[in-house]
């Protein structure tokens, strides 16, 4: 999201259709629901 990057810009690098997939490290619930509504 714009607010994210806007204090973090290397947020700006993530891809909502393939952030979701972390590999070994699981994301935060929030996060999973995040990524799963942007996927809209």
């Amino acid at each position: 999201s714009a607010a994210i990057a806007a204090d973090r810009p290397e947020a700006a690098h993530i891809n909502v259709r393939t952030g979701i997939a972390t590999g070994p490290v699981p994301l935060h619930p929030g996060a999973v629901r995040w990524f799963r509504e942007q996927k809209a």
